[in-house]
């Protein structure tokens, strides 16, 4: 079977530095970020087999960093030096700002991070182009995912926009994706 569904995150501009836990501005750190989150009900007992997610546009941009999320599990990275800092059990990475925040940026132009064994395509920091994830079953870190999203019936989405001091960091043009997911219902 079959689920289409829509994940939109509006265009955003500005990280709100100093505020809730977000850092004041400081050149080369990781002191600010916005999340953003779409939830997708699944079907009862849906069984998730593949999970296709493609951009709409292929102007996407961003300025810091971006990271996509699956119920916290991180799918995509834009900057794989950064995902070294975040917690990391069973070959997947889990976001937790307060493990990062304040952190040194040791390099800003790196090769992006996609969840191992799956297909990703992401722009470059501050660079336009398209978005698009895949991932089956069949891939050993999504096949613990999959177990999750049978146990909670619910895919929680998130875009977080990450910066370190100025106003335009945390931003991204609208990122509309469309999601498909193939699932099976166990008799």
């Amino acid at each position: 079977m079959n689920m289409v569904s829509a994940l939109n995150f509006p265009a955003r501009n500005g990280c709100g530095f100093g505020e809730g836990d977000n850092l004041e501005a400081r050149d080369a750190y990781l002191q600010a970020r916005t999340v953003e989150s779409v939830t997708v009900d699944l079907p009862d007992n849906a069984v998730v087999c593949d999970v296709n997610i493609n951009s709409q546009s292929s102007e996407l941009q961003y300025d810091d960093f971006l990271f996509f999320t699956l119920n916290d599990t991180i799918l995509v990275g834009s900057n794989d030096v950064l995902l070294q800092d975040f917690p990391y059990e069973n070959q997947l990475y889990s976001w937790n700002w307060d493990e990062v925040k304040g952190l040194p940026i040791a390099q800003f132009d790196t090769a992006a991070y996609c969840l191992p064994d799956s297909n990703c395509i992401i722009p470059g920091h501050d660079s336009k182009g398209a978005f698009s994830l895949s991932f089956q079953s069949a891939n050993e870190n999504f096949a613990q995912i999959a177990v999750e999203l049978f146990e909670k019936k619910q895919a929680t989405f998130k875009l977080i926009s990450t910066g370190d001091n100025d106003e335009g960091d945390c931003e991204h043009t609208d990122f509309n994706l469309d999601l498909n997911v193939e699932y099976v219902i166990p008799n």
